[in-house]
């Protein structure tokens, strides 16, 4: 798919991005006014940081009109009134990007109620209140972007109510498609140079790993909404996904889904080669599957969860020892549940993660997980 000309935003339309003081919102900005935009409006919740938007404001210069607007998308009379407020001060809106997101992370059986509503609002109600604001002024729209997640696809562990969040955006492109309305929903994976990795550091390896490994850039991500805003195309469009593994252990947990068949086939093929290079490829399931005895099996699954345990950790094999205390390596909720997923899918073993956690150590461990699956 094209877009017809460097320039082919609608130059008398105002433009609003939602969530658009952060650092992908003001990437989309300056990307707006490259293409043709002179109107541009950013909801924002907070209001954005004072010297980040200077920024913008000087590299745009007198190219184009941008208005900073404090708004919590999720609160309806909010965005009825910067609604109201824009149909009397600015140009006919003409298209939106919904970049707005809030992350509460943790696990799903551990989550209040309070904290799932809050971590959807910005996504589900905010993304219903913009929708039903401009319907009601009858504005005729040039594209509605909705910025989602592959994890609304492939999941993300402890992130059960943002996986969800990201699935309404998709359910909600098609939904407006189906009322002769535009919508498309863009299911990024990570975004490695703007955005919430590039302002959460610390996060990076956690996030990267969730997808399988591969990230996509601010680069791309334009040159997805330069389509999205420009053609039409399908109400959908998931990208970024690679399973980059180190050995068939280290694939994510979505590698299993039929869906992505044809991306599991491509990462065995790497691991073969890779494999043939070094001459060893170690597959811990199909170890303990052949196992002659339970001895032998719970050798194999020690083995594995001291592996398992230094890829989560990010430390030496040598710095994890089967009989230390499962305590003592400082697991928290997330990595807890990488291991335990680990566990079930390689192992075959169902554990709950309290079972894991309070282990007295990788060799009892291995018991339990012998016991659960070989008796």
């Amino acid at each position: 798919m094209h877009y017809a000309s460097r320039r082919f935003l609608n130059p008398d339309g105002t433009h609003v991005i939602v969530g658009g003081t952060g650092g992908l919102g003001r990437s989309t900005a300056r990307w707006m006014v490259e293409h043709g935009a002179r109107h541009i409006v950013l909801l924002s919740r907070s209001g954005g940081n004072v010297g980040e938007l200077r920024q913008l404001f000087d590299d745009i210069q007198d190219r184009a009109n941008i208005i900073v607007k404090t708004c919590d998308i999720a609160n309806e009379d909010n965005v009825y009134r910067v609604v109201k407020e824009f149909t009397e001060t600015l140009p006919p809106i003409c298209g939106v990007i919904h970049a707005a997101m809030m992350l509460h992370d943790g696990l799903i059986e551990s989550m209040t109620h309070d904290s799932y509503v809050s971590a959807i609002r910005a996504k589900v109600k905010g993304t219903w209140n913009i929708h039903n604001a401009l319907e009601s002024i009858n504005a005729r729209l040039d594209y509605f972007v909705l910025l989602s997640s592959a994890a609304g696809i492939v999941g993300s562990r402890g992130q059960a109510a943002y996986a969800a969040a990201n699935t309404f955006l998709d359910g909600f492109a098609s939904c407006r498609v189906a009322q002769g309305l535009p919508g498309v929903s863009l299911d990024l994976t990570a975004v490695a140079d703007a955005g919430y990795i590039s302002e959460n550091l610390a996060r990076e390896e956690e996030i990267i790993k969730n997808f399988g490994g591969q990230t996509i850039s601010e680069a791309e991500v334009l040159g997805l909404l330069a389509v999205a805003t420009s053609s039409k195309c399908g109400t959908q469009c998931l990208t970024g996904l690679k399973l980059v593994p180190s050995s068939t252990d280290a694939l994510p947990y979505y590698a299993d889904d039929p869906r992505f068949a044809h991306l599991k086939a491509a990462a065995l093929a790497e691991i073969r080669a890779a494999g043939s290079d070094s001459g060893q490829v170690v597959s811990y399931r199909n170890a303990f599957r052949a196992a002659a005895s339970n001895e032998e099996a719970r050798q194999i699954a020690v083995q594995g969860v001291l592996q398992k345990l230094s890829e989560v950790l990010s430390v030496a094999h040598d710095d994890v020892d089967a009989l230390r205390s499962m305590a003592s390596y400082g697991l928290d909720s997330l990595t807890a549940i990488e291991v335990r997923n680990w566990i079930t899918r390689e192992l075959g073993a169902t554990l709950e993660i309290l079972e894991l956690l309070t282990s007295t150590n990788v060799t009892e461990l291995a018991n339990l997980i012998v016991l659960r699956t070989r008796t």
